[in-house]
């Protein structure tokens, strides 16, 4: 023949030394299979024993596909699979018979990969002609440098060096490069200070897991704040969650990027009273003055509005909410805090306003300013929100409390003036406020 059987499993040799019915089929049993193309073929006597082979029934489930003779000799006819039955003294023997083209060719793609250690890529494998169907497997020259599971091809870097990565099929074979490099290591830096004050903090234990939103698990890196609050760590390029604790104060956490060497600050609050929201507002070195901004319902019917002019709200006396640390150069904190006790039932929405670009209809200083909002509840973190990145705008809506529950708003628009942020008519007119007043400009 001109195509030998390359599929064949390797039970089929053991099966020359086995009387026929020796191996009983069952659901344990792997039902064996060969591969021919259309025109070739091959006979299956060897699967029962060439003296039984003549003595069996033969017969095929799609003779369209693959004919099989009185003598186990199976021919192929057309593209597909079908099953070849031997029967004799009361005992089945199966065999799965594809035919398919003869592969020419396989490809991987791509053929070199760089990794970091750790990393992992899914490699691509390619028939040629595709309509073959010998199956894929892959193997690693050095599992110490590189593995890859063997179906799927699927690549994990171990430790630096250069490994191989082979595609097998059939008799082709197809060969991806792989270098794996150590990860390159950042100086993760920063500062903690006090929501309430911004005084910076000593004795903060700072300790860093891989991945965003990981409060538990391995420890990758940790430090303390010294006696100027600052911190520093050694890190690989990653994402990570920074803890932040102290005793008495609300463990902190937030999401924190490491491509390049990173500064960050971390506001911490002291433990609230159970009837108290605290919502803290940090960013990054630019835009210079982000402002965070409340607005809720008073009994009279009416509507607050605190912010950097106005910095705190009475019902009937009794203090609502109230800003109380106003932050002009960069980083923040810029905290508002609020005495449900005092609260009536509505709506109270919060919002950051990018004062320093405020007159740009077309700026997305805010959006990637990594602007965060920690908010608080007595003394537990119930959620940090994350400014969207790549939006036009200068006003970003963050959440609303309604009736006691938060919800996530999220979204960003232009807003010019700060004494508009969170007006009935700021979705709609942006051009109607006159002129700015005493409470537009610090």
């Amino acid at each position: 023949m001109e195509r030998k059987v390359k599929h064949v499993l390797w039970l089929l040799a053991i099966m020359l030394m086995l009387p026929f019915g020796a191996v009983k089929a069952s659901a344990a049993t792997p039902q064996m299979a060969v591969m021919i193309d259309k025109g070739e073929h091959i006979s299956l006597a060897m699967c029962v024993g060439t003296t039984t082979a003549v003595r069996a029934k033969w017969t095929s489930t799609n003779a369209s596909i693959a004919s099989v003779t009185n003598y186990g000799l199976v021919t192929g006819k057309r593209y597909g699979q079908t099953t070849v039955k031997a029967v004799y003294a009361g005992k089945t023997r199966t065999i799965k018979v594809i035919v398919a083209p003869k592969l020419k060719s396989v490809k991987v793609a791509p053929t070199s990969i760089t990794l970091y250690t750790g990393g992992t890529y899914q490699l691509k494998g390619t028939r040629y002609p595709s309509a073959a169907k010998d199956p894929f497997w892959w193997t690693s020259n050095n599992s110490t440098i590189a593995t890859v599971s063997v179906s799927g091809g699927k690549v994990t870097a171990k430790k630096p060096g250069v490994a191989y990565i082979t595609l097998h099929a059939g008799s082709k074979i197809a060969r991806c490069k792989v270098t794996v490099k150590s990860r390159p290591r950042y100086t993760l830096s920063g500062m903690v200070t006090d929501a309430a004050d911004g005084d910076t903090i000593s004795g903060v234990s700072l300790t860093l897991r891989s991945g965003y939103n990981n409060r538990s698990g391995a420890v990758y890196a940790s430090a303390r704040s010294s006696s100027d609050g600052k911190f520093t760590m050694r890190v690989a390029a990653g994402k990570y969650t920074l803890q932040a604790s102290k005793s008495g104060y609300t463990t902190a956490y937030i999401n924190v990027s490491c491509s390049s060497n990173t500064y960050t600050e971390v506001s911490i609050t002291k433990k609230l009273q159970s009837t108290q929201y605290r919502a803290v507002l940090s960013w990054g070195y630019l835009p210079y003055d982000l402002d965070a901004h409340l607005t809720g319902p008073l009994g009279s019917g009416s509507r607050f509005h605190i912010y950097w002019y106005n910095k705190n709200a009475y019902n009937s006396g009794a203090l609502v909410a109230n800003l109380d640390i106003d932050d002009r150069y960069s980083y923040g904190p810029e905290t508002v805090t609020i005495n449900l006790k005092n609260t009536v039932s509505g709506t109270y929405r919060y919002y950051v306003h990018d004062y320093t670009n405020r007159y740009s209809n077309d700026s997305t200083a805010l959006s990637y300013s990594s602007a965060r909002v920690a908010l608080y509840r007595g003394n537990t973190q119930i959620a940090v929100y994350y400014v969207p990145t790549g939006r036009y705008g200068t006003c970003w809506h963050v959440f609303d409390i309604v009736n006691g529950t938060v919800k996530k708003v999220n979204t960003i628009y232009n807003e010019t003036y700060p004494s508009d942020v969170g007006s009935s008519s700021t979705s709609a007119s942006r051009g109607s406020h006159a002129a700015s007043t005493k409470a537009d400009v610090k």
